[in-house]
């Protein structure tokens, strides 16, 4: 049986950016969670009735629930009677992984649902009744008292994804102010610090490592600059949340080495990589001379 607590009102499902955006999860695993996160206050079912909403199969709706478990997004807890024996099992779900860490989470704004479950007996078939497939889910917001940046946290989850990168605490200090700056715009959701480290030890470009090695002058870069602001007045925090120094986006300089302005006849002034092969390794760019007008290197593109 699943219940679902603290839903809003609407008929819209509301799923966080920083869940959609946590690459250690599947897609299927998003779908699941943001299936399970729509459902209204109260709604109850069995885990078959959700296998027959999609073509994934039960192996693959298990699947994706231990995945939940093992990045936070879910809670398994066994159900016991009032003699101690295992009768059940019971699943809690939340919006963001609170429970990997549960130990950050000491301040929780909201305290534990205390209320009896619903314990009206289902209609379901002897097979249906098996006990690993009884779930009882409730939803849960990780929302940190008003007023109270999580320090402890925060500092938890540096030493956790960056223990070499220390950060000295100065309660005035600028970076501090833009960490506040950052948590706020994202909700004061706790988890965006830890989102943020993943995001950033996944960059090449910023850490200097692989192929995009030696091209960030900083590399590695300390926390001031993390929660700095760009010469632009852009937060550099949400630039790589939302992947701008991913190794993806800055691929291109992979080949900068190899890039050069050149005539291309019958196509005008380019910048092209030089090195570019097509066909059983032809070179795409075959050098025909200069152009006396700009003196720039002229080539015939093979392509």
């Amino acid at each position: 049986m699943i219940i679902i607590k603290n839903k809003t009102k609407d008929c819209f499902a509301r799923i966080p950016n920083l869940l959609l955006h946590d690459s250690s999860l599947k897609w299927k695993d998003k779908g699941l969670l943001a299936y399970l996160l729509s459902k209204p206050e109260g709604w109850k079912f069995q885990i078959n009735d959700v296998i027959k909403r999609s073509t994934d199969g039960k192996d693959s709706v298990y699947s994706s629930l231990k995945n939940l478990i093992k990045f936070g997004y879910c809670l398994r807890t066994d159900v016991r009677d009032a003699e101690g024996k295992i009768n059940g099992v019971e699943y809690s779900v939340a919006d963001s992984p609170i429970f990997i860490h549960e130990e950050y989470f000491m301040e929780l704004d909201e305290k534990p649902y205390t209320e009896k479950p619903y314990t009206e007996k289902p209609t379901i078939s002897k097979k249906e009744s098996n006990k690993t497939d009884l779930l009882g889910l409730s939803i849960n917001h990780n929302k940190v008292k008003a007023g109270a940046f999580p320090w402890a946290n925060v500092m938890a989850i540096f030493k956790q994804y960056r223990p070499d990168k220390k950060f000295r605490q100065n309660a005035k200090g600028i970076t501090e102010r833009n960490m506040k700056s950052f948590w706020r715009r994202n909700k004061k959701d706790i988890y965006c610090f830890e989102l943020l480290c993943k995001k950033l030890l996944e960059s090449d470009f910023l850490m200097g490592a692989g192929d995009l090695s030696g091209h960030f002058p900083q590399q590695d870069p300390p926390w001031s600059w993390v929660f700095g602001k760009t010469t632009g007045g852009e937060w550099r925090t949400d630039k790589i949340l939302d992947g701008d120094y991913s190794n993806e986006a800055m691929s291109f300089l992979k080949n900068a080495s190899n890039l050069k302005e050149v005539i291309i006849i019958g196509k005008g002034k380019q910048v092209v990589d030089l090195n570019e092969k097509i066909n059983e390794g032809k070179i795409r760019f075959e050098q025909m001379g200069k152009d006396d007008y700009t003196g720039l290197d002229k080539y015939y593109d093979n392509k």
